[in-house]
This record gives structure tokens, sequence and C-alpha cells, in this order.
């Protein structure tokens, strides 16, 4: 069983392009306008709304008729708001791809057993079509006001929550991380969720491994500057 079994999700090695229309904000009725457009081989994605990869009736959805049989593969061409994605890390490779090297029992010796959870990245990439939504730092610190923040390597959080949100500063490239657990319950395979915007109206939630227990805030900042390396290829990072 591979991280691409469920239902929805779909598994493909091609490098082939699929045209990707962003769309606000229904991309099921007719009179939703295409926001904006990317081209992403196939093998990066592992979801897409609206895009059932079994029969609604077996989803328990409701989707629009076209997409009421459900497809084998993506379309070429789809409308959509948001893209489930997986990718290996330090490349930026599909995750697909990678996993065919991973599997060969020499390199597993070499790097580990573990060597596909700890270099994976899992992200949901939305559109945002208003760029005052995104969740900027100096807007989601201000919800803490008042209450009793620490710090971690320079990033601000609140020791309270089980959930505790890591909060980055203006200019940095990721709003937060959102963590399980506090570090004392943390654990090293578990993943947090890292914010981080591509561009002025992308907003990619990244799943990668707990930074606090795998280098600090240097291993964040350079995962998350390879992620940005392989997907600003595609998005309009600088826009």
């Amino acid at each position: 069983m591979t991280a691409f079994s469920g239902r929805q999700f779909y598994y493909s090695t091609s490098m082939d392009p699929i045209t990707v229309n962003f769309m606000w904000p229904d991309f099921n009725r007719p009179e939703s306008r295409i926001q904006d457009t990317v081209f992403l081989p196939r093998a990066y994605i592992v979801f897409a709304a609206g895009y059932a990869s079994k029969p609604a009736r077996d989803l328990g959805q409701d989707l629009a008729d076209s997409q009421r049989h459900g497809y084998e593969e993506l379309p070429e061409t789809i409308r959509t708001d948001s893209l489930r994605i997986l990718l290996a890390y330090p490349d930026g490779e599909p995750f697909t791809r990678s996993l065919r090297k991973w599997r060969d029992d020499a390199y597993k010796k070499a790097m580990g057993t573990n060597i596909a959870r700890s270099h994976m990245y899992s992200a949901r990439i939305s559109y945002i079509y208003n760029s005052n939504l995104m969740p900027f730092p100096q807007f989601t610190t201000e919800r803490e006001k008042g209450r009793p923040l620490k710090e971690f390597e320079g990033l601000l959080f609140n020791p309270k929550v089980t959930l505790p949100k890591y909060y980055s500063k203006p200019g940095d490239d990721f709003f937060y991380a959102k963590c399980n657990d506090q570090i004392e319950k943390a654990r090293p395979e578990r993943f947090c969720t890292y914010a981080v915007p591509l561009g002025k109206n992308y907003l990619a939630l990244v799943d990668f491994l707990d930074f606090r227990l795998h280098g600090g805030r240097a291993f964040a900042d350079e995962r998350i500057a390879a992620f940005r390396r392989a997907m600003c290829k595609y998005f309009p990072c600088e826009k």
C-alpha cells in the first residue's frame, strides 16, 4: 500500500504537462472565471479538487454532472481551486519518480529504510484570489496578543496550546509552521505543516518533517527553499 492508495488519489510517473486552470470562487459553475493557468507535470499531482479518481457514488460526494463518473487519470486540462502534490527533497523531483530509486535495496541500505518519508513533501496548493487574505505574519501574530508567547530560534509560539504555530517574521519564506504537539511530546517521524507563499496569489501548505527535531530553523529554511526552487519553475512566485 502506498501514499496513493486512497480513493481520490492519482499515481503517475509521467512528466507530460497538465493544464491547470485555477478558478474562483466555484470551479463547478459555468460563470466561474479562470484566474490563472499553470502547466504542471502530471507526476506531481496526486489530487485535484473536483476530480475524484473513483465513481462519485463510492465517495459519497455530489460532484458536477460532467465529473460524476470519476476519472481513471486526470484530464489534460482541469479546472480547480486547489491541488495536492508530492515531491522529493532535495531535487524537487516528483515523489512518484523518486520512489523507483528509493525502492532499490542497495540505495535503501546506503540511505536508510525511512528515506521516502524523510525526503517527502506533501503540499496543498491553493489559489488565493485576494492577496490580502494571505496569512501574513503580522496578521497571524496579532491573534496571539496578550498571550504568553515564547520564542524558538526566532519564531514566536504559544506554549499553552496542543497544536502550536511558530510564526515567522515579514520577509521570511514562510508565514508559520504548525506542529502536532508541543516539543516535549513531539515525535521525529511526524510532520509539521508550513505555510509557504508562491507569489501573491498562491499559498502552499507544505507537510514535511518536524523542524524542531531535525536541525531547527535552519532545517526548515533549507527545506522550504528547496520546495520553492522546484515549484517556482511552474508558479508565478515573483509576480
